[in-house]
């Protein structure tokens, strides 16, 4: 089984304010939520790896895509940082999980950043 993980920042345990998702800021709250993210990252990879997945490959897709931090990001993993969405889906569609993302729905309509890789994924 192949695995797709895309995490966006907002709703990452922990997480309540928003200078600590402000990339723009670099503060020590931000370089926290960094690792915090990265570890709910590498605790889903486990989950998937347990499960039998074979490949999995991750999707920074917090603002700039520049917040897992590789360094700590299980090697199980591959990861894919500062592209657009639709770029980062890449060899679609493995199992998905999207992780802590901003609203995906709305009257039944896809929307957003994340629309291409919804409809790429739901194809497969």
């Amino acid at each position: 089984m192949k695995v797709f993980i895309s995490c966006d920042m907002e709703g990452i345990s922990g997480i309540v304010f928003s200078k600590e998702v402000d990339t723009a800021e670099k503060s020590e709250d931000y370089r926290k939520a960094c690792e915090w993210m990265t570890q709910e990252v590498n605790a889903v990879i486990e989950g998937a790896s347990e499960g039998g997945a074979e490949s999995i490959l991750v999707c920074d897709a917090h603002a700039d895509g520049r917040n897992i931090i590789p360094e700590i990001l299980s090697p199980r993993a591959d990861l894919v940082r500062g592209l657009s969405c639709e770029s980062r889906c890449g060899p679609c569609c493995y199992a998905s999980f999207i992780l802590f993302a901003h609203s995906l729905q709305a009257e039944g309509e896809w929307f957003g950043v994340w629309r291409g890789c919804i409809e790429c994924c739901a194809g497969r």
